[in-house]
């Protein structure tokens, strides 16, 4: 780089970090390239490295109104490239993706998939029935005050909530939970 492009590239470094929008597009796009070069060599496929690039180049204007100049900026510019390439690598080696043809005898995991989609449905019904035989036995053994309070229990609610929403003393709600549970 010659002297006249290091000034200009240090008045767009200066500019960008006071949040001049246009000094960091036209830094940006100056090192578009630069970037490129380096994930070409080091990324298998160019989707991949054109995805990489525009993460880089996020994460470059993301952090440059905290960029101190300790060094030169193609330093800190390429500690970004390599941890987003080890990031890169470290999510490939975590995820393998395998399509679905790959998949030897398809047919017997789509009929796995038919039938735990009919279990989920059976068993969905079998709560929701379970459920009307409890509220039907809860209305013939449990108070209105009991049943009151076990249903707001089965919504999540803490015992101090149910307490308050019903107008109740802490022990009394725990205790009409606990002989409605009974």
């Amino acid at each position: 780089m010659d002297a006249l492009n290091e000034a200009q590239i240090d008045r767009w470094l200066e500019d960008a970090r006071e949040g001049d929008e246009r000094a960091t597009n036209q830094l940006l796009e100056h090192y578009r390239p630069f970037i490129w070069r380096y994930l070409r060599k080091r990324v298998r496929s160019e989707e991949d490295c054109h995805d990489l690039s525009q993460e880089i180049l996020l994460r470059v204007a993301r952090a440059l109104p905290r960029f101190v100049s300790y060094a030169p900026f193609e330093h800190w510019l390429m500690r970004i490239m390599s941890n987003c390439v080890k990031r890169y690598y470290m999510q490939q080696t975590h995820s393998h993706e395998t399509t679905f043809s790959d998949i030897s005898g398809s047919e017997w995991l789509i009929e796995q998939h038919h039938e735990s989609q009919v279990d989920a449905l059976t068993h969905r019904i079998a709560q929701r029935q379970t459920r009307q035989r409890l509220l039907a036995i809860m209305v013939e053994v449990c108070s209105d005050r009991e049943r009151q309070v076990i249903l707001l229990r089965e919504q999540g609610k803490a015992i101090t909530e149910i307490a308050q929403e019903s107008h109740m003393n802490l022990n009394t709600a725990r205790s009409y939970l606990m002989r409605g549970r009974a």
